[in-house]
């Protein structure tokens, strides 16, 4: 393999890795998302005042 192909094929990696970190970034907001809607889901008016206070 010549150098410029092994250029292209390095270049090629890097792009797959930023698009699969990009990926697993956005699954992870997804899940605290459904994790903070699941939690609220069950709290009265008055716990989800009491939090904002916290917050």
């Amino acid at each position: 393999m010549d150098s410029v192909s092994h250029s292209l094929t390095l270049q090629q990696a890097f792009e797959r890795n930023q698009l699969a970190l990009s990926i697993l970034s956005h699954r992870q907001d997804e899940r605290a998302v459904e994790q903070a809607i699941s939690a609220l889901k069950g709290a009265s008016v008055e716990e989800l005042m009491a939090r904002e206070g916290d917050a």
